[in-house]
């Protein structure tokens, strides 16, 4: 028997709206309606019923804005080209910004981990404070990032 493989992919969702909000007021299921609608509305129903196979979402963090996709590597094209002409999810007006594909949901789990340090870390040299409280704070994170990287990839 062959095994089924997958394409996973990163996506941010980018608002100017509601940058002041630490969490995003947008349900999961409302997501994955808007992305199919967009299939729908590019491929019509010949993309909807490709992808619909093996689409979900794996991960939705509505305080960091991350999206991980699910989708079968023969039919991840489509996808692929429904997310950046996504504009709104329900009400709200935003944007999907493809950040990465990846082969497997540990690669893309390490490269979130990365990607928020790297913009954490240019958060804290937006604050411009002092440097002994910087290394505190980068110890903080490596700490809070290792756990989460442990917790994770262990689950897989």
């Amino acid at each position: 028997m062959v095994r089924v493989k997958y394409r996973y992919i990163v996506s941010e969702l980018v608002t100017d709206k509601h940058q002041h909000l630490i969490k995003l007021p947008v349900k999961e299921k409302d997501i994955k309606n808007t992305v199919l609608d967009m299939v729908n509305e590019i491929h019509g129903d010949f993309g909807v019923s490709c992808i619909l196979a093996g689409f979900s979402i794996k991960l939705f963090n509505p305080v960091t804005r991350i999206v991980i996709f699910r989708a079968r590597r023969q039919h991840h094209n489509i996808l692929s080209t429904a997310l950046p002409l996504i504009t709104a999810v329900g009400k709200m007006k935003l944007i999907m910004r493809t950040l990465k594909l990846s082969g497997t949901i540990r690669s893309a789990s390490k490269f979130i981990i990365a990607y928020d340090n790297a913009k954490l870390i240019d958060m804290v040299h937006q604050l411009q404070i002092a440097p002994n409280m910087e290394k505190e704070l980068k110890e903080l994170l490596e700490n809070c990032h290792h756990r989460l990287a442990k917790k994770k990839l262990d689950m897989h």
